[in-house]
């Protein structure tokens, strides 16, 4: 059977008009429905489509979903075709600002389009602690970490002067250590030298190393601390360092093989420097 239940609330009064038949029903023509004037559906009056003088409302009050079915669905503004949100059937969901698309899901993820420099992405919190906060994570829920794997990755694109897009510069997360209670993690920058995407940085949880040709240029000072002790020896490398010498701090320089030199008897009078000279160029 077909039930149709139109009930009209107003203050003081309520009317419902029904109307059941088993036969299929056309209507033609425009129908009004007054403000508060109710279309129900179902037989615990689940669903309600209504106006209530300042509001459109489509109201369900079941314990199912409020589903709307198209293979294409178009939210739009009212007089005209200014699109709010559009919806494709095995495809993508996109959301608009006055009329232009803003965001947009993809096969990988989801894309913020936009032609202003303005923040693209603004995480907001108004919680007034002293907590660290917004807090932006990116997790990588592999079912077997191991040492090595790379992580999160923050990629900076721009266009070459071919018009192709280009991946000028990361930032990486990676795993240094997954063994349970002593994990160690690793933060990598790569840059593009001479096209080829090269790891310049690493930063450690023991050490920060430059890469691949990459030089260190100071400006400013550089303040070094004192060693207890000196420094371990590491292959291809040579160490320049500050150790506590009679109370005092000196500077030391020691090479791979282990010889270890002070550059700095304080305790010596007079002024003191060093200089290089090459004995086949004099």
């Amino acid at each position: 059977a077909f039930r149709t239940h139109i009930k009209r609330e107003a203050a003081g009064a309520s009317t419902s008009i029904q109307v059941l038949t088993s036969n299929d029903q056309t209507i033609t023509g425009t129908k009004t429905f007054a403000d508060n004037a109710k279309l129900i559906m179902g037989t615990g009056e689940d669903l309600k489509i209504y106006h209530s003088g300042s509001n459109s409302i489509i109201q369900d009050a079941g314990a199912g979903y409020l589903r709307i079915r198209g293979s294409k669905i178009q939210i739009m503004g009212n007089g005209n075709d200014e699109m709010h949100i559009v919806s494709t059937e095995n495809g993508s969901a996109e959301l608009y600002y006055n009329g232009t698309k803003t965001f947009e899901t993809t096969t990988s993820g989801a894309q913020i389009i936009t032609t202003s420099t303005s923040d693209a992405l603004l995480i907001d919190i108004t919680e007034a602690s002293s907590t660290a906060g917004p807090v932006l994570s990116l997790k990588r829920n592999s079912a077997s970490p191991a040492d090595a794997d790379y992580l999160g990755q923050i990629n900076f694109k721009g266009e070459n002067d071919a018009d192709q897009e280009v991946n000028y510069a990361n930032i990486t997360g990676k795993i240094l250590d997954a063994s349970d209670g002593s994990e160690d993690g690793i933060l990598e920058m790569a840059h593009l030298k001479n096209g080829t995407s090269t790891t310049t940085m690493r930063f450690r949880s023991d050490s920060l190393q430059l890469l691949n040709d990459t030089n260190l240029r100071v400006t400013g000072h550089i303040e070094m601390g004192v060693l207890d002790s000196d420094p371990s020896t590491t292959a291809d490398f040579a160490h320049i360092y500050a150790k506590d010498d009679s109370a005092s701090a000196e500077v030391y320089v020691r090479d791979e093989a282990g010889n270890v030199t002070k550059l700095s008897p304080h305790n010596k009078q007079g002024e003191w420097e060093y200089f290089s000279r090459n004995v086949n160029t004099g």
